[in-house]
């Protein structure tokens, strides 16, 4: 029973599969670049965070500027104790979902939904006509946040980027051979 011109083929894939590098130095670089770029990600979270968080302050001079008569067309804000527990409520759950993803090296970045509630808690309490004594309060906890999402980010791309340099040692190894 002879092999045919299709066996012989697969043979030799099965050969070249099993004796070639698993990914070529070419492939291993671009992984890295696409890695590095997204670990900027975290600090595009924080830098818009920031600016965020510059526009906040800036806001709180112009709080007694805006007639109430606008304020109370929207309806009655909430009461501060409550806007209060409420940050500090997202603030454990955000920190309960960080904690596990940074210990697992995980390659999400939630960053950027941090950045929208918290810019929506400067806005209930700049309704609530309270930014000035808690904008602070806001501002620590956007800046925790993120900060933890970013190290998150970081330690999953500076893992994979030394599997990736790993690789490429093996890749250089076997051309040698």
């Amino acid at each position: 029973m002879g092999l045919n011109i299709e066996d012989t083929a697969s043979l030799r894939d099965f050969n070249t599969a099993v004796f070639a590098p698993v990914s070529s130095e070419a492939e291993c670089r671009f992984r890295i670049d696409r890695l590095q770029s997204l670990s900027r990600k975290g600090l595009w979270g924080i830098i818009l965070f920031m600016v965020l968080s510059a526009a906040g302050y800036a806001v709180i001079g112009y709080q007694s500027v805006i007639p109430a008569e606008i304020f109370d067309r929207f309806g009655a804000a909430p009461p501060v104790s409550l806007i209060s527990l409420a940050l500090a409520v997202y603030c454990f759950s955000a920190l309960i979902l960080t904690l596990p993803r940074i210990v697992d090296g995980s390659d999400t970045y939630r960053g950027w939904a941090v950045v929208a509630y918290l810019g929506a808690f400067y806005g209930f309490y700049f309704y609530a006509r309270a930014l000035d004594v808690n904008f602070w309060a806001v501002f620590a906890t956007g800046a925790l946040l993120l900060t933890l999402e970013y190290i998150s980010l970081l330690i999953h791309c500076r893992r994979e980027i030394q599997l990736e340099k790993e690789t490429i040692e093996r890749c250089r190894r076997l051309q040698v051979q």
